[in-house]
C-alpha cells in the first residue's frame, strides 16, 4: 500500500534512531517523539528532514512529497525549516491534473469522482486524473475502478447510440435520393410519350414537291403526276394503286370536243 500522507506522523521526528536511540523517545510504532527543545520552538509541531526521511522510506513519489509539504501547511504544522524550504524547491512545481486534497483524503476517492463530475468533466478527463494518481503511487479508494468501467461503457453506448442515428440518417437521405432520380425519371418519361403523341397527331398527311416539278401528295392512296413531256401542258392523271375508273364527263364548249377524266 502507498505512504498514507493524510495519517502521516508529522507530530514526530521520523524513526526512532535517526539521531536518538534512547527508548524513552520511542512511540509504540516506533516513531520518535519530537524533542523539548523543537517543541519548545514549534510547539505546533514542524516539518523537518527527519519527516522528509520517513516519507521518502514509505515510498512516497516525487508528487507525495509535495502533498507533504501542502499537508504540513493545512494541518498547521511549520514548515520554516531548510529541509522543508529545499523540498518545495525541489517538488513544488510538480503539477496534477486534479486537486488532490481537497475531496476527502490525498489519495483519490469517490468525493474526487463526484467533485470531477461536479465540474462537467468527461471520462477521459476522470481516467486521466486516475492514472496520474497511480503513476504517483496515490492511493485509489474503494469503488473507483468500478465507476470509472460503468463512466466508459456509458460512453461507449451513447457512441453506438450515435453511429447508429447516424446510419440511419445517411440511409434515410440515400432513400430519398433514389426516390427523387426515379420521380425525375418517370416525369421525363411521360413527357417524351406526351411529346411523341402529339406529333403522330400533327403528321396525319403531307405535300411534297419533287426535284423534277412533280407534285406528288402522299397519304390517303393517291398519287399525281404531271407530263413531262409536255411540261405541265399535257394531261394530269390522279392514279389509285388499286385500280383505275374512267368518267367521260361532256363539256359544250367550242367545237364540241369532249374531256376525258380517268380515275
Amino acid at each position: 500500500m502507498a505512504i498514507d500522507i493524510w495519517n502521516f506522523p508529522l507530530n514526530r521526528a521520523g524513526k526512532i534512531g535517526y539521531h536518538t536511540n534512547d527508548p524513552n523517545m520511542s512511540d509504540p510504532s516506533g516513531f520518535q517523539y519530537e524533542s523539548d527543545k523543537s517543541l519548545a520552538k514549534f510547539p505546533g509541531h514542524v516539518l523537518n528532514k527527519h519527516d522528509i526521511r520517513l516519507a521518502r522510506e514509505q515510498g512516497a513519489s516525487d508528487y507525495q512529497m509535495k502533498q507533504l509539504w501542502l499537508h504540513a501547511g493545512k494541518t498547521g504544522v511549520s514548515r520554516d525549516t531548510n529541509a522543508a524550504r529545499q523540498l518545495w524547491q525541489d517538488y513544488g512545481g510538480i503539477k496534477s491534473p486534479w486537486k488532490f486534497g481537497n475531496y476527502g483524503n490525498w489519495g483519490m476517492g469517490m468525493k474526487d469522482i463526484y467533485g470531477m463530475e461536479g465540474e462537467g468533466w468527461n471520462v477521459d478527463q476522470v481516467k486521466g486524473a486516475r492514472d496520474f494518481a497511480i503513476q504517483n503511487r496515490l492511493n485509489i479508494g474503494k469503488g473507483v475502478d468500478e465507476h470509472i468501467q460503468g463512466l466508459e461503457q456509458q460512453a461507449l453506448d451513447a457512441q453506438i447510440l450515435q453511429q447508429q442515428e447516424q446510419l440511419a440518417q445517411e440511409q434515410n437521405e440515400l432513400l430519398a435520393q433514389i426516390a427523387t432520380d426515379e420521380a425525375a425519371a418517370m416525369q421525363s418519361a411521360a413527357e417524351g410519350a406526351e411529346a411523341g403523341r402529339l406529333a403522330s397527331m400533327r403528321g396525319g398527311g403531307s405535300r411534297t414537291l419533287s426535284a423534277s416539278g412533280a407534285a406528288t401528295f402522299k397519304g390517303k392512296g393517291l398519287t399525281s403526276s404531271e407530263n413531262k413531256r409536255g411540261k405541265g401542258r399535257g394531261t394530269g392523271q390522279l392514279r389509285r394503286p388499286y385500280g383505275t375508273s374512267n368518267l367521260s364527263i361532256a363539256a359544250t364548249g367550242k367545237g364540241n370536243q369532249q374531256s376525258t377524266l380517268n380515275l
